[in-house]
Parts: C-alpha cells; sequence; structure tokens
C-alpha cells in the first residue's frame, strides 16, 4: 500500500479553512454548518450571504531602539524602586493600640 503523498493533504484542509460562517449566522454569532444555503437560514427562510473576506492591515513590528530600551531600564528602576519601598512598608512595625487614636465608631 502506497503512503499518502504530502500533496494531497493541504488542498483538502485549505479548502476546509477557507469556507466561512454566513453572514446572517457571524451577526447572530452562532454555529453554521457552512452549507450553502445553510440549515439555519433555511429554517428562518432568511437569504443565506456569504460576503468576501475583508482582508485586514498588516501590524507593523516595533523594532526595540536604543531609545525604547532606555525607557523600558528606566521604566524597569522605577518599578523596582517602588517594590522595595512597599517591601520597607510592610517590614516596618505598626502602631501599637496605646500609641493609635481611638476609632469612634
Amino acid at each position: 500500500m502506497e503512503p499518502d503523498t504530502c500533496d494531497e493533504r493541504p488542498e483538502a484542509s485549505l479548502q476546509h479553512t477557507l469556507r466561512r460562517a454566513c453572514d446572517p449566522c457571524r451577526a447572530r454569532k452562532i454555529r453554521c454548518n457552512r452549507e450553502d444555503p445553510c440549515s439555519r437560514c433555511v429554517t428562518t427562510k432568511i437569504e443565506c450571504t456569504h460576503s468576501d473576506k475583508v482582508p485586514r492591515e498588516k501590524r507593523t513590528r516595533i523594532l526595540l531602539t536604543p531609545q525604547y530600551e532606555k525607557k523600558i531600564d528606566r521604566i524597569d528602576g522605577q518599578l523596582q524602586a517602588v517594590i522595595g519601598l512597599l517591601k520597607d512598608l510592610k517590614n516596618e512595625p505598626t502602631q501599637s493600640p496605646s500609641n493609635s487614636p481611638p476609632h469612634i465608631l
């Protein structure tokens, strides 16, 4: 028996990934069986339309320039300073009840 060739698999998976839910199902955010027309559109007697996919803009990557690296280092230093201050506050002894003013209820 001859093994499956690699050429057949990508085509089948590519066709499956290209099919999208119909417009009404996507608008309602419900599962579509991706038939033409889909069973939900047939049941509800509405037009089963498939609009073209709008291509997304490609995101631009921000390269870490020396300027951004300096900012990151500065912010990291400030964060470490705040963490140190919080640890100091946590380690300070609390006031005893005799030294604190009475609370009025």
